[in-house]
């Protein structure tokens, strides 16, 4: 058994932590998924598991975040092929004019032609400075050239080094502190000019769905909403009080939506301890989602249930890799 993990529906130009498949591929791998599996939402699929009495090449469908191409482009895709999957949702973007703060981010370092020579920051009350490539260039066939690079290999440039260390200092600070650098962030790299819109939709195609969207697609019968916390942050670094606010807060807020029960919760970044855990299970979370690439079985807690990341594969390759998670 296997739970997937998507996040985006959409093309992009830059996509350095692999969140985006385009509307194309994801096509063709949910086709993949009717052909070759079962598909299951994700709480049958963890309850068979842990009754060791489902099917062997059941599947679980699941996006993080709570993005508009969830509706717009997965949505249709799911319908046309009957595939169940559970949309987690970071509550507090939710009808925010303001998008994902990594998104913010690639948009500052990852689509403007040019940015300023130096850049200081106040990090959670320590300053630090940042030197880029007076000449260097980022425009769109620039832009192009890197487009298949993932943070897990070198930059290719000096400004995606300075993009890796910027995103890297901002995670694991408190939302309100991490909000005030990224405006900042913002009006620094605004003094060259704004940022390229590489797709047609623009910027906001980056938006979270809205309170009246995410009714909608919960209303479709076939996507269930589960927690993704509020403000998205390293929950293991909250106190317990504060992870279990987290995950409670994004929970009610997405019954009181849907008028239905929400008892599943995916953890932000996969960050997690025993700590969270029983947070989650403080919460009213009976299945908790992790990562892992690897499958689901019998000895899995429900807790920690493992995930398998999908990229932008075309459905051949889509494919090679549903077998090697299975063989796993």
């Amino acid at each position: 058994m296997l739970v997937l993990c998507y996040h985006r529906v959409t093309p992009a130009l830059a996509d350095p932590w692999g969140l985006c498949v385009t509307p194309e591929h994801f096509a063709e791998q949910m086709a993949v998924l009717r052909r070759d599996t079962q598909p299951l939402p994700l709480l049958e699929l963890a309850a068979a598991a842990a009754r060791n009495d489902g099917p062997a090449r059941a599947v679980a469908v699941t996006f993080d975040d709570g993005y508009i191409d969830n509706l717009t482009a997965a949505a249709p895709v799911l319908a046309r092929h009957a595939i169940p999957a559970t949309v987690f949702v970071a509550t507090g973007y939710v009808a925010s004019a303001r998008e994902f703060w990594w998104d913010i981010v690639q948009d500052v370092f990852l689509a403007r032609d040019t940015l300023p020579a130096t850049l200081t920051l106040d990090l959670d009350g320590t300053t630090r400075t940042w030197t880029l490539a007076p000449d260097e260039r980022l425009d769109r066939a620039a832009a192009e050239r890197v487009r298949g690079w993932r943070a897990g290999e070198p930059p290719p440039t000096a400004r995606h080094a300075v993009y890796l260390d910027v995103w890297g200092r901002l995670r694991p600070l408190a939302e309100e502190a991490r909000m005030v650098a990224i405006d900042r962030l913002v009006a620094w790299a605004d003094t060259c000019g704004p940022a390229r819109n590489d797709t047609d939709a623009g910027r906001s195609a980056n938006r979270a769905m809205t309170p009246g969207e995410l009714a909608a697609i919960a209303g479709s019968g076939l996507v269930a909403l589960g927690a993704h916390t509020v403000t998205h942050p390293l929950l293991a670094s909250l106190t317990a009080a504060d992870q279990t606010r987290e995950i409670a807060d994004s929970r009610a807020t997405l019954a009181a939506l849907t008028g239905r029960p929400v008892t599943t919760l995916a953890y932000p970044y996969g960050d997690h301890d025993a700590g969270t855990r029983a947070a989650a299970q403080a919460a009213g979370i009976t299945v908790a989602c992790a990562g892992g690439t690897r499958s689901v079985t019998p000895a899995s807690d429900p807790l920690c249930v493992p995930r398998c990341g999908v990229d932008d594969w075309d459905g051949a390759a889509f494919a090679r890799h549903l077998e090697a998670w299975f063989r796993s």
